[in-house]
């Protein structure tokens, strides 16, 4: 189902086919039991909300033929699933006419990238809330308001989670930041179309120099939100979620965010075991039990 514009909307994208819708021939919804876990989360301590999956890959056999953990999550009237056709997704943006495909395969990270572009877009298009699929949501979003981002460092923002309204400076902020794809997409960088792209547009937007200069005042009413939101764990302390020493302190370390980002990009191997004493898995026991 696609996203109402104006609704509220907590988005989710899964751009592992963005550039060959066709090429994946698994049958059912292709998820890892992690990304449903932030889907679940965000769903359970959200129920007001619609949390929307918006979806690049063929879904042969539908949802009766994915995994079991997959077809639980639908247990939830608030999730949805929309398949992505990209070319129509972005017509009538400015992105209308530039050639996403030719762009994208000439990135070195082209799922990380479509998922770059395709989070703005859908944040113009629809306002509410994206959130990566591999952040926990441990709270109620409805605390935070709207427009506002977290910061991943004390130089750079984060785009894991990015709450944009669908008028006024929200769709400001989301405008300026497909704008800033259709000029200047870098497909040789990481960060490039992502983290160092919204700090750019930010840095634009407030008139400042610096990531801590930042505030509502400065931006227009938007906030940036220090680490402990969404990242109490820096990348550097990615492990300290998979391991089962300090477990009390970093529990602990996690009581006032509203979310955890896992950096599934360091951390995807790492094995977890439900009935140890693994942060991450207390959190999935109690957020996507």
């Amino acid at each position: 189902m696609e996203p109402v514009r104006g609704k509220k909307n907590i988005i989710f994208l899964e751009t592992m086919c963005s550039i060959q819708p066709n090429e994946i021939d698994d049958t059912g919804l292709l998820l890892t039991k992690r990304q449903a876990c932030s889907i679940e989360s965000a769903a359970k301590i959200n129920s007001d909300a619609s949390v929307h999956l918006l979806y690049t890959c063929s879904m042969n056999g539908g949802i009766k033929t994915s995994p079991e953990y997959v077809k639980r999550l639908f247990k939830y009237p608030n999730i949805k699933i929309w398949k992505l056709d990209i070319p129509e997704f972005l017509s009538g943006t400015p992105l209308q006419d530039w050639n996403f495909k030719e762009y994208l395969e000439t990135s070195n990270w082209p799922v990380e990238h479509s998922s770059d572009i395709l989070r703005y877009v859908s944040l113009l298009k629809y306002g509410g809330t994206y959130l990566d699929l591999d952040v926990v949501i441990r709270k109620s979003l409805e605390k935070l308001g709207t427009n506002y981002l977290g910061k991943e460092s004390s130089d750079s923002l984060s785009t894991c989670v990015l709450n944009f309204a669908s008028e006024g400076i929200g769709r400001n902020v989301s405008e300026m930041c497909v704008n800033e794809i259709l000029n200047n997409f870098w497909g040789e960088s990481w960060n490039h179309n992502g983290p160092d792209l919204v700090t750019r547009v930010l840095k634009k937007l407030c008139g400042v120099e610096t990531v801590e200069e930042m505030n509502p005042d400065r931006c227009s009413g938007l906030k940036v939100l220090p680490e402990i939101n969404f990242a109490p764990f820096s990348y550097p302390q990615w492990k300290s979620l998979f391991s089962s020493t300090d477990v009390y302190e970093i529990m602990n370390q996690m009581n006032s965010s509203f979310g955890v980002h896992v950096w599934n990009k360091l951390s995807k191997d790492e094995n977890i075991n439900l009935l140890s004493t693994q942060p991450y898995g207390l959190l999935a026991l109690q957020f996507c039990p």
